[in-house]
Formats: C-alpha cells, sequence, structure tokens
C-alpha cells in the first residue's frame, strides 16, 4: 500500500453503546469493499441485547478494507474495517 494512501485510511470502529459486558455481534456488512459512502451512512449493523445498531461511516470515501468478519464478536472501540477517505 503506497504511504499517500495509507494516510488517507480512517477507521469504522464499533461505537459505545451503553452496555458493557453485554456480548456484540457483527452481523453484516452493509457496503461492498471498493463502494463510496458518505459520512454517516451505515456501513455495518451490529447486534446486542435484541436490538440491532448501525456502524456509520466516519468520513466521506470508499470501503477499503473489512477487519471483522459477519459473525464475529467485537468489543466497543474496535476496529472493524477502514475506509479510503476522499482527498
Amino acid at each position: 500500500m503506497d504511504e499517500n494512501r495509507q494516510q488517507r485510511l480512517v477507521d469504522v470502529v464499533v461505537p459505545e453503546l451503553g452496555l458493557p459486558g453485554w456480548p456484540v455481534r457483527l452481523v453484516s456488512w452493509l457496503v461492498e469493499t471498493g463502494r463510496p459512502v458518505l459520512a454517516g451512512d451505515p456501513v455495518a449493523e451490529l447486534l446486542v441485547a435484541d436490538a440491532l445498531v448501525d456502524v456509520p461511516a466516519p468520513v466521506n470515501g470508499r470501503l477499503a478494507e473489512r477487519i471483522a468478519a459477519e459473525g464475529e464478536t467485537v468489543a466497543a472501540h474496535a476496529v472493524i474495517g477502514r475506509l479510503e477517505a476522499d482527498s
């Protein structure tokens, strides 16, 4: 990966859900790798305490990498993916 592209990568992070100790599962990715997104668009869906929660894109850009897999248990503040931010 070139240095300029690496500098534009922004982490997609599991939000603090206010339920410490509850397991959080990545149910699905809502965006395919390489697809454009706008800041605030949902990119992934989590399940916690029988509720579905969207994970929003932090910036405008493209989904560059999925780090966590669908069905995986993740923690609050975990990096589950990366966006390549628009310049």
